[in-house]
């Protein structure tokens, strides 16, 4: 456990698909950019440097939104895959530790799930741990096939994927954990002989396995860790998803929300407990709501702060404080 721990996030690409001359990773999901909620949970495990790899068209504008944050950034010159955006990455590293991979577009990936998957990795000895997850509609994302033991076997892609092997749908997240040595050792074997002839991160995996063994699969039990962006639809779908999260937390701690679906929530805002948010109510920024407070609908209030036990009636208030 003495073994340097390394994180990147992959932060390259077109972001063709989303349509907007904006990167994916720079749109907005509950007031903060889609690539924060990564990074932050890369933060969350304490490592000893977080690498950001970018390229494609939106290099610039990503570096600049995440200048200053103590992150080392990586050029990716080329779009080839996950596979070419790591192995980019092999100058950066020592020859052993550990290296957790993100993609950059995964937003709700929890630092607890990660620190999960590290536990898994030192309690076995790995040489890799994947995350997965089984989503009622896998389109679009990887397959991963067991072995007859329930170990790992093999991922296919969706777009190289027979329809039987779309039924599958334990997913491949995106997310693993390396050796850095048995992860260099194998990586530059991996082919491009696919569909869109890329590298694909994936494809080490099966190496791994077939020759060295030691690959372990993490199993999240909250299908939305493994979500992506790629388009509109998946971002409002990621918005949905992380309001609801944020909703639940707030309800275990003693707050009621009359319409937990009709509120729009954004993660820095902290409410008492014993308040009650009405339908309809946008609350942003570093919000502060006091215990005991009722919020009614049609309130949109941002970065203020709100008094234990005030009434706040429609309107939109910011940087106010309300008694």
């Amino acid at each position: 456990m003495n073994e340097g721990v390394f994180a990147a996030v992959l932060a390259a690409g077109e972001s063709t698909r989303i349509r907007s001359s904006t990167s994916k990773l720079l749109h907005s999901l509950c007031g903060k950019p889609v690539l924060e909620y990564p990074v932050s949970a890369a933060l969350g495990i304490d490592p000893d440097k977080i690498f950001l790899v970018t390229g494609g068209p939106h290099k610039e504008d990503v570096e600049k939104a995440f200048s200053g944050r103590g992150l080392f950034f990586v050029h990716q010159e080329k779009p080839l895959g996950t596979g070419h955006a790591v192995m980019c990455l092999r100058a950066n590293l020592p020859d052993s530790g550990i290296l957790l991979v993100l993609p950059g577009d995964a937003p709700l990936i929890r630092p607890e799930t990660l620190r999960k998957m590290l536990d898994l990795y030192w309690d076995k000895s790995a040489r890799a741990v994947v995350m997965t997850a089984r989503l009622p509609d896998p389109t679009g994302y990887g397959r991963v096939f067991r072995r007859g033991n329930g170990g790992f076997l093999k991922v296919i892609e969706h777009h190289d994927a027979t329809e039987a092997e779309r039924a599958v749908n334990e997913v491949c997240s995106g997310i693993y954990i390396f050796s850095i040595e048995t992860l260099f050792r194998w990586l530059d074997k991996v082919g491009a002989d696919n569909k869109k002839r890329e590298y694909y991160l994936p494809g080490v995996l099966e190496l791994i396995q077939e020759n060295e063994g030691g690959v372990w699969i993490y199993e999240s039990s909250d299908p939305d860790e493994v979500l992506g962006i790629n388009t509109r639809h998946d971002l409002a779908v990621a918005h949905l998803a992380m309001i609801r999260r944020l909703v639940g937390r707030f309800m275990e701690q003693g707050v009621t929300f009359i319409d937990p679906n009709g509120v729009y929530l954004e993660p820095d805002v902290q409410i008492g407990a014993d308040s009650v948010i009405y339908p309809w109510v946008s609350l942003m920024g570093k919000t502060k709501i006091g215990r005991g407070a009722n919020v009614l609908s049609g309130a949109v209030i941002v970065d203020s702060e709100v008094g234990d036990g005030a009434v706040v009636r429609p309107g939109y208030y910011e940087k106010e404080r309300i008694l």
